[in-house]
């Protein structure tokens, strides 16, 4: 149950299905992920980078499954 209402006509189509949704806080692993970025210990893997007027080849970048973050550059 949510205490944020769907706005009607929302989801008409019905293709969005949410069966659960949760999280656990763990203030270790939030700690331990903090430390590590403010030491610039983080990775974030970038596959392919385009400028924002190729969104389009983007796209199909990531419906192929590249692994690692597209991104779009201004």
């Amino acid at each position: 149950m949510s205490i944020v209402p769907v706005p009607e006509g929302a989801n008409a189509d019905s293709r969005v299905i949410i069966d659960e949704l949760y999280h656990r806080t763990n203030a270790g692993m939030l700690e331990a992920v903090a430390l590590a970025a403010s030491r610039g210990a983080l990775t974030i893997p970038v596959a392919m980078t385009f400028p924002l007027d190729q969104i389009g080849p983007a796209h199909n970048a990531l419906a192929a499954g590249v692994e690692g973050k597209v991104v779009l550059r201004h």
